[in-house]
């Protein structure tokens, strides 16, 4: 178990004593973004098993035969715009809040424990704030998996390497659904010949196994 630590340390993290950034970027001044950001991602761009994730995502997701939802996907996993920041002014910001509070929507006490208040809680650091194109502070592929140090992937650059457990797994599990599901071959047992588990979800359908799935989704669900 040392062994296989010790291999994973130097693989993802290039070393242990990295994990550290987890602990400093979760402080509780939420009117500013994290001082780690840069060094996550400055890390994420060393790391191998991340960039090779990130590489496989963009291939999976170029994949995607429907043009809108692959553009968006691609969008997702690039450095994309925040759209409902875009261009709202702190009045904006502040006529949301009232508007939240009078509702019942916000839980003073929590409020109360948010540095810069209840409006910096709903709305997070971002750069470039209130123009035409706010953007996260982190970079897609230099986020952590989880939030917590002790939580799953919660290196800089997890979240791409879970996201590619999870793409691969989704395709797999179609794969046995088309496998055990579709027609009964010459042994008796449901059977789909590989040649035949392309895109199943065309309108005209290619007549070679009798379930449905879609494979756009089956992709781009997970990412």
């Amino acid at each position: 178990m040392r062994m296989l630590r010790a291999v994973v340390c130097a693989g993802i993290f290039l070393a242990c004593g990295t994990t550290f950034l987890a602990t400093e970027a979760a402080g509780d001044d939420q009117t500013k973004p994290g001082g780690g950001n840069a060094a996550a991602i400055a890390l994420a761009k060393k790391s191998p098993i991340v960039q090779s994730a990130f590489q496989f995502l963009l291939s999976q997701a170029a994949r995607i035969q429907d043009a809108t939802l692959r553009k968006q996907t691609l969008d997702a996993l690039g450095d994309p715009c925040i759209r409902h920041r875009a261009n709202l002014s702190e009045a904006q910001k502040d006529a949301i809040v009232a508007t939240l509070v009078s509702q019942g929507l916000v839980n003073p006490t929590n409020a109360a424990t948010i540095t810069g208040g209840v409006k910096a809680g709903i709305f997070p650091p971002v750069l470039n704030d209130s123009s035409a194109c706010p953007k996260l502070p982190q970079a897609f592929f230099s986020a952590p998996g989880s939030a917590s140090i002790v939580g799953h992937h919660s290196y800089p650059g997890g979240l791409v390497v879970h996201e590619s457990n999870n793409d691969v797994a989704d395709v797999h599990l179609a794969d046995q659904y088309r496998q055990i599901y579709g027609h009964v071959g010459a042994k008796g047992l449901p059977t789909i010949e590989r040649e035949n588990q392309g895109r199943f979800s065309a309108p005209e359908g290619n007549g070679d196994t009798d379930i449905f799935i879609d494979e756009d989704l089956i992709i781009g669900a997970p990412l």
